[in-house]
């Protein structure tokens, strides 16, 4: 009666146990899923970051461009508003004297 009793509780145990493994790989397996799920993410957010980062190293050689042909054409490496207003008044008094002297 004994070992009855003991058998009946080892298997209790028993399936106490493997209930505990069926949800423990129940949880493996979802985690496995998401881990994939995250890899992928991931690496589709590299991708996106090595193209931007192509984009803006592409925006700065053109900004140093243009930069540059502002700089040979201005001789000043960036124009001030100050001094935009001030070579556009100027460029507006030479046209008012070219049309003056061609007028009279």
């Amino acid at each position: 009666m004994v070992d009855l009793t003991k058998y009946e509780a080892l298997l209790d145990d028993l399936t106490i146990i493997e209930k505990q493994i069926a949800v423990l790989s129940s949880k493996n397996k979802d985690t496995l899923r998401r881990n994939l799920e995250l890899e992928e993410e991931l690496s589709e957010v590299k991708r996106e970051k090595a193209l931007m980062s192509e984009k803006i190293s592409a925006l700065e050689k053109e900004l140093e461009r243009i930069k540059l042909e502002n700089e040979h054409f201005t001789g000043k490496s960036v124009l001030s508003i100050q001094d935009a207003e001030l070579l556009k008044a100027r460029v507006r008094d030479l046209i008012e004297k070219l049309d003056f002297h061609l007028s009279s």
